[in-house]
C-alpha cells in the first residue's frame, strides 16, 4: 500500500512537472480566483506586472462578469475614460487619463493608476484590496501563479483552495496551451528506471459528470439551510429520513416534497428486527404527513438484503462526504472535490444534515458551478 502511494506521487509529481515546463514556455502564466472560485483562464485577460506593480482586470471585482459578490461594484465610463469601484460606504475612481485614482468621497488623490490592455481595464489588485478591505495572495502553485482576491465569505484557506483546485488547474492549463499552440515540449532522455507493470498510470484530471447528491438527516440541524441552499442553485437532491425524526420535522419534509427533492428511508441501526420495523414507521409517516411513497432506503450492509426484501432499492454512496469527528467544512469539502474529480460518468455523493456539511456544500457549488457537471436527485431507476 505505501509503495502504491509513492508510486502515485511520483507520478502526479511527474505530470504537474510537465505542464508547468510547457508553462514556462508560455510565459508566467496567472490563474485567478475569487473566493472560493477558479475564474476562466484566457490570453485576452491575463493579469500582469507593470513597473512592479501587480495588475488585474477590473472584471475581477465585478459580480456582474463573475457571478461572485465581493462587497463592491465596478463601472466603466467611455466618455470620461474612467472606472468606478464602489460600495455604500467608498467610492474609488480610476482615471485612466490623469493616470491616478481619486477617493470621491475624501477627494484625496493617489498615484495608484489604472492601465488598458488589449482593450481591457486592468487596475492594481493589491491597491483596490486595502482601499476596499479585502483580502489578496499570490502563491505558485504548479501549474502557475494563482491570485485570489476574497472576502469574508470565502472558506478554504489558500493552501486547501489550491489543494482542492488542482484538477481544475491542470485541465484549464492545458486547454489555454493548447489554444496558444504551444506544443509539448520534446522528450528527454532519462536514465531512471521504467516503471513496472504494477505502477498505477497517471490520473488525468477529470471535469464534467452527473452527480447525484443525498443527505442523511440524522438531527435536522442544516435541513432547512441545506433547502434554501439548492433552491438557489436550482440543484434537486435524495434526502434520507430516519422514521424517530419525521414526526418532528412534518413541515420540512412537505417543503422538501413540495421543491422536487426525492425522499428515502434511513435505517439507523443493524438489528434486523427493528429495521424492518423503521421502513414500516417510516413508510407510514411518509405516506400520512406529504402524501408520498417511497422504495429508496440506506442502511447498514448487513441489512441490504432485508431492505430488498421488503421491497427497497438501496443508496450506496460512491463518496462519503459525511463529515467525521473533527473535520472543518474546509478540508470536507476540499476532500469531496478531490474525490469527485477523480471520477466521470454518474457520481453518488452522500452527505448528512450537519453544520458541516451545509457549509462544505456552499464551497462545492460554487467551485462545481460552470464546470461540466449537472445534479439530478435519484429517483428509483436510477438505482
Amino acid at each position: 500500500m505505501k509503495r502504491t502511494a509513492l508510486s502515485l506521487l511520483c507520478v502526479l509529481a511527474l505530470c504537474a512537472g510537465l505542464l508547468s515546463g510547457r508553462a514556462a514556455a508560455a510565459g508566467t502564466i496567472y490563474f485567478t480566483a475569487v473566493n472560493d472560485t477558479i475564474l476562466p483562464l484566457s490570453a485576452g485577460s491575463m493579469p500582469m506586472v507593470s513597473d512592479g506593480v501587480l495588475y488585474v482586470p477590473y472584471t475581477m471585482f465585478d459580480p456582474n462578469s463573475t457571478g461572485i459578490s465581493l462587497g463592491v461594484s465596478c463601472s466603466y465610463s467611455h466618455s470620461g475614460n474612467t472606472l468606478t469601484v464602489y460600495n455604500l460606504r467608498q467610492m474609488l475612481v480610476y482615471d485612466l487619463d490623469a493616470g491616478n485614482a481619486r477617493n470621491q468621497h475624501t477627494g484625496y488623490v493617489y498615484s495608484a493608476r489604472a492601465v488598458t490592455r488589449n482593450g481591457v481595464v486592468y487596475i492594481p489588485v493589491g491597491f483596490t484590496c486595502d482601499f476596499f478591505g479585502l483580502s489578496w495572495s499570490n502563491t505558485i502553485t504548479a501549474y502557475g501563479n494563482l491570485i485570489r482576491v476574497t472576502n469574508s465569505s470565502a472558506v478554504l484557506s489558500d493552501a486547501d483552495f489550491i489543494d482542492a483546485g488542482s484538477p481544475w488547474m491542470a485541465s484549464r492549463l492545458q486547454e489555454y496551451l493548447q489554444s496558444q499552440n504551444i506544443p509539448d515540449p520534446e522528450p528527454q532522455p532519462s536514465t531512471d528506471p521504467q516503471p513496472t507493470p504494477s505502477d498505477p498510470e497517471p490520473e488525468e484530471p477529470v471535469t464534467g459528470g452527473r452527480i447525484y447528491l443525498a443527505f442523511r438527516c440524522e438531527t435536522g440541524e442544516s435541513w432547512a439551510q441545506l433547502l434554501d441552499l439548492l433552491d438557489q442553485y436550482g440543484i434537486h437532491a435524495l434526502f434520507l429520513l430516519p422514521a424517530d425524526l419525521m414526526a418532528e420535522q412534518d413541515s420540512l419534509i412537505r417543503r422538501t416534497v413540495g421543491s422536487g427533492h426525492s425522499v428515502g428511508l434511513l435505517v439507523r441501526g443493524e438489528d434486523p428486527a427493528d429495521a424492518a420495523a423503521q421502513l414500516e414507521e417510516g413508510s407510514r409517516l411518509l405516506a400520512k404527513i406529504a402524501r408520498v411513497q417511497t422504495h429508496i432506503a440506506a442502511a447498514e450492509d448487513s441489512l441490504t438484503a432485508l431492505a430488498e426484501g421488503e421491497g427497497f432499492l438501496l443508496w450506496q454512496g460512491e463518496v462519503d462526504a459525511v463529515p467525521d469527528g473533527d473535520i472543518s467544512s474546509a478540508t470536507l469539502a476540499a476532500n469531496t472535490l478531490r474525490s469527485i474529480t477523480r471520477r466521470s460518468g454518474d457520481i453518488f455523493v452522500t452527505m448528512d444534515d450537519s453544520a458541516v456539511s451545509a457549509q462544505a456544500l456552499t464551497t462545492l457549488l460554487r467551485q462545481l458551478r460552470g464546470e461540466d457537471y449537472t445534479f439530478r436527485a435519484a429517483v428509483e431507476t436510477d438505482l
